[in-house]
């Protein structure tokens, strides 16, 4: 069964692992510093991507930008999280 070479994770059960997954995979679980930053960057132009739909009463944009915004606050979470541990431990 394919498994993540750096910390052993399984990837899969049922057959190969794509390109797109194993990216996936390392997006989550092991993004590099230049990651965090893009994300980061990514979470301040939608809230002002956001902020603009919403000033023109623009709801369903306003509505997918904020599902964008929720997935990108959600990775930035997993990427902060282990640094956060680290804070509280010290």
């Amino acid at each position: 069964m394919p498994t993540c070479t750096e910390c052993g994770q399984l990837l899969s059960i049922d057959g190969p692992v794509t390109a797109d997954q194993m990216e996936e995979h390392r997006l989550w679980r092991h993004p590099t510093d230049t990651d965090i930053a893009v994300v980061m960057h990514e979470i301040q132009a939608l809230g002002q991507q956001v902020q603009v739909a919403y000033d023109a009463r623009d709801w369903l944009s306003t509505y997918m930008l904020l599902e964008d915004l929720h997935d990108k606050v959600s990775r930035a979470r997993a990427y902060t999280r282990g640094h956060a541990d680290e804070g509280i431990a010290a």
